[in-house]
């Protein structure tokens, strides 16, 4: 390899390394305190709407199902929309 494609390389990684990864680890410690908050707030919350632990996971699989189906078309529309503009900052 060239040392100029050499130099691009390291500076690309060392970016990445220093920019984007502790924006992941954020993400990955918000998405983590979320789920645990789901799973507190059954504890009282089946007893409130007085649901079984089993109509809990059912209504939260149906939860993460619309979630996961809505993902990727919600991550397209943004791609091809402005708000693509602010993802670029990265």
């Amino acid at each position: 390899m060239d040392t100029r494609t050499e130099a691009v390389e390291a500076r690309t990684i060392r970016k990445v390394r220093t920019r984007i990864l502790p924006f992941l680890f954020l993400l990955y410690i918000i998405c983590f305190l979320d789920r645990i908050n789901i799973g507190f707030a059954a504890l009282t919350m089946n007893k409130e709407l007085a649901i079984t632990s089993q109509q809990f996971g059912l209504v939260a699989g149906i939860f993460f199902l619309g979630y996961f189906l809505l993902k990727f078309p919600a991550t397209c529309s943004c791609t091809s929309s402005a708000a693509a503009s602010g993802l670029h900052a990265f």
